[in-house]
């Protein structure tokens, strides 16, 4: 291998080493996802429960921050603070049974160095990798969903709740 090619390759481990953290605050701050439910696409249940967002992943190239974090490899960490709605429906029958309205922040960090003073394992941290970057909508989805069993109207069951993909 010549030399050129050496330096591309690590330029290239380099930037896919640049990092990100995000986490929730909010309404949806403080919210304990430890679930199962299946999806209606599965099964038939009376109740359906589905997540409307406008959340999109994060790949660090919405934003200043994320591009100036980006252009550095990681080594200036930056931090970029979002805000993001969702609503929560259950439906029986195509009717509307319950509703709410969810306005959540997205805190987002880029840069290597967050990575040694953040907690990833906290309550409110979103997954993330280098394929999709920070997780936010399944993160926002299954948190508001979490919610809303904590939440569930009188004569709605668990074991009768499916969650419908939008």
């Amino acid at each position: 291998m010549n030399k050129v090619t050496k330096i591309i390759q690590l330029l290239f481990c380099t930037a896919c080493l640049v990092g990100c953290a995000g986490f929730v605050g909010g309404d949806l701050a403080n919210v304990d996802v430890n679930y199962r439910l299946s999806s209606c696409h599965n099964s038939q249940k009376p109740y359906e429960i589905m997540v409307k967002t406008e959340a999109e992943h994060d790949y660090a190239d919405k934003n200043l921050s994320g591009y100036l974090s980006t252009f550095t490899l990681g080594l200036i960490p930056t931090y970029w603070l979002s805000f993001i709605s969702n609503e929560v429906q259950i439906i029986n029958n195509k009717n509307i049974l319950y509703s709410r309205q969810d306005d959540s922040r997205i805190h987002k960090f880029y840069g290597i160095l967050w990575l040694f003073v953040l907690d990833g394992k906290s309550v409110n941290a979103l997954k993330s990798d280098e394929g999709a970057g920070i997780r936010i909508p399944e993160g926002v989805k299954s948190r508001a969903i979490a919610k809303t069993l904590n939440e569930l109207p009188e004569g709605v069951k668990v074991e009768e709740l499916c969650i419908k993909n939008t």
